[in-house]
């Protein structure tokens, strides 16, 4: 799934930032009420080196014992800026009602700059503020296409020696990322498409069931090298269900997206202890506000019986 999407996932059911909790041989009991409900600004961002500030979504949370409107999840009317700590240049978000998402208008992100977003807003008749911090990474990452596997690829093709090839990405490092993640889409998913021969005994009726778990994947390198080189990723083929076109993005990530994207699903230990996902964010602010620069390849399965 599309790394953002398993973000908004998350935050779209976050009910309360502090739970009360009972530990017993490793068996969580946990009890909430109204009492264990704190208001939280609830933020998802990404920035772009090259490009404008865009959808920066600030969002609002809920008890979990309450029926949510989604219309009023967004706080439409909240303040929000991002300031340069670079050159010291500041600008104030502006609300696009259409897409419930804040965006600049001049502000372009640069390389290696350190950027700081604050927001202030009232939730429940309180006046909640938050801020954080990301640094965007240094020029050079990029998808090398041509060592990379783009065109046609037979679907589970054996290599001469009999292993079966898998698709790859091959890219450049940059300084400054902690975490390469690849966002793969199958442009083409529907029944038709399906590749019933699959070796892993998944039908499409459960496909059918669980649609867009097998259309949108993901799959993440980290710990890579923080400076600049050739690494190499490999789809494994559990993560391709669907004859047609494929469209990958590589995100090389800072830390803020790296932390969050590595807790956000994680948040019970083997004992049974909780813990909370890890927000990069200081007063009453959850969510991701983090930076990557994006590549994109694409390509195309097909299956033994057809000529790549």
């Amino acid at each position: 799934m599309h790394p953002m999407n398993n973000i908004v996932k998350m935050l779209a059911v976050t009910g309360m930032a502090l739970l009360s909790f009972l530990l017993s041989c490793g068996k969580t009991s946990v009890t909430v009420d109204e009492d264990t409900y704190d208001p939280k600004i609830v933020v998802q961002g990404l920035l772009h080196p090259g490009k404008p500030i865009q959808r920066v979504y600030i969002n609002r949370n809920f008890p979990v014992n309450q029926t949510i409107d989604r219309e009023h999840i967004p706080l439409e009317n909240a303040r929000a800026s991002v300031t340069d700590l670079t050159s010291g240049a500041s600008e104030i978000l502006q609300y696009e009602a259409d897409s419930a998402y804040y965006k600049g208008q001049t502000m372009v992100i640069q390389h290696e700059h350190t950027y700081r977003l604050q927001v202030e807003a009232t939730v429940e008749d309180q006046l909640l503020t938050t801020q954080s911090t990301t640094t965007i990474p240094a020029r050079g990452f990029a998808i090398d296409a041509a060592q990379s596997c783009k065109g046609d690829i037979i679907y589970r093709q054996p290599n001469a020696d009999g292993r079966i090839r898998k698709p790859c990405i091959v890219y450049q490092r940059s300084r400054g990322v902690e975490l390469y993640v690849l966002s793969i889409v199958a442009l083409d998913a529907d029944s038709s498409t399906f590749i019933r021969n699959n070796p892993y005994g998944i039908d499409l009726k459960f496909v059918s069931e669980n649609f867009e778990a097998f259309k949108f994947e993901e799959v993440w390198s980290p710990n890579e090298p923080q400076t600049p080189g050739i690494s190499r990723l490999e789809i494994p083929w559990l993560d391709i269900w669907f004859y047609g076109r494929y469209r990958a993005i590589l995100y090389a990530a800072d830390r803020n997206f790296y932390e969050f994207f590595a807790t956000h699903d994680n948040v019970q230990d083997f004992d049974g202890n909780l813990r909370e996902p890890y927000f990069n964010f200081e007063g009453d602010g959850i969510g991701v506000f983090g930076s990557a620069i994006t590549d994109t390849i694409h390509f195309n399965i097909v299956s033994g019986t057809q000529r790549p």
